[in-house]
């Protein structure tokens, strides 16, 4: 009786040296005073940019470009003389592109 009294206050201080040597130890930190101040953040580099996606946007006019009115040799005057006109097609039925596009040119009104 008296060995297993021994075996298990020793195998109590086996656990209890192994659990002190492997308890996580508490972190140095530094510690300071802090203040209300306001932030300014700066950055002057120079960079390069990059195009990752190109985008082509047409800009169709459909119509019909009328001959112009006037001769050659006519005097022209800044912000009168018409020199071309455009007659609209008339409208045809919407396909997939002109339907999203003119919900697009809606949305955006």
């Amino acid at each position: 009786m008296l060995h297993r009294i021994i075996y298990a206050i020793v195998g109590l201080l086996v656990v209890a040296a192994l659990a002190w040597a492997l308890w996580p130890s508490p972190l140095a930190v530094e510690a300071a005073e802090i203040g209300k101040r306001s932030l300014e953040i700066s950055v002057d580099e120079e960079g390069v940019s990059r195009i990752r996606n190109v985008y082509t946007m047409p800009a169709p006019t459909s119509g019909t470009l009328l001959r112009p009115a006037i001769a050659v040799g006519e005097p022209v005057i800044a912000n009168e003389t018409v020199f071309a006109s455009i007659e609209p097609l008339s409208s045809a039925l919407l396909d997939e592109r002109a339907r999203q596009t003119a919900e697009a040119a809606r949305e955006s009104a």
